[in-house]
């Protein structure tokens, strides 16, 4: 419990202090771009997250959002059910916490916060936490590294927002390669690529157009 709180307390501060994000984009094509923290905000993160996301949307007026964890060519696990986007009820942002879990190594405790814009201005939409609830790999130390794009164009039909992936080993891939989906590729093709080049990913993705 304790743990929960300091998760919430964390990512409260977080959104507070990374309200100066990046400047609309241009026009009325949507985007979703990295939220860069100071160095305060991710001192202030490191106290209970492994790591954490920011993404900011601009001009996206229908799609959805969405967590999964890939492992061995498959979905092993969704950590955020699809968090659908229309022009009435906008997101304007999301931050993911990750945090270790006392299960395994190679897997984590993931929080998510969404804003939306109503009426009466942003607020907090949906806050939640949700457990790791299987475990994978072998005892030991894991090389993890975090992939996000600065900005993303958000067309097409899935577009990957970032990846916070792990390997057992140390290893070095061309990121833009590994997690871009192709217009002409399937997801079983993505996930294939994904599994051949990390032991685990956590992707935060999104379906662009996708409705309830």
């Amino acid at each position: 419990m304790k743990k929960k709180w300091l998760m919430l307390i964390c990512a409260c501060l977080l959104f507070g202090a990374c309200s100066n994000g990046p400047a609309e984009a241009e026009g009325s094509v949507p985007q979703a771009t990295a939220i860069t923290f100071t160095n305060q905000e991710e001192q202030i993160a490191r106290l209970t997250f492994s790591e954490i996301i920011g993404i900011e949307f601009q001009n996206y007026t229908q799609g959805s959002v969405f967590i999964w964890a890939i492992d061995d060519n498959k979905v092993a696990q969704e950590y955020l059910s699809p968090f659908y986007i229309t022009e009435e009820d906008q997101v304007t942002k999301i931050l993911v916490g990750f945090s270790g879990s006392d299960a395994n190594y190679m897997t984590y405790d993931v929080t998510t916060e969404i804003f939306r814009q109503a009426d009466t201005g942003p607020y907090v939409a949906s806050l939640e936490t949700v457990e790791a609830a299987q475990v994978w790999g072998e005892e030991g130390n894991a090389f993890y590294h975090l992939y996000q794009p600065e900005r993303v164009v958000l067309e097409g039909k899935y577009q990957v927002l970032a990846v916070f992936w792990q390997a057992q080993v140390a290893r070095f891939i061309d990121e833009a390669s590994v997690f871009t989906i192709n217009p002409e590729e399937s997801l079983t093709d993505f996930f294939t690529r994904v599994s051949d080049n990390t032991d685990f990913a956590y992707v935060i993705m999104t379906e662009i157009g996708a409705t309830f």
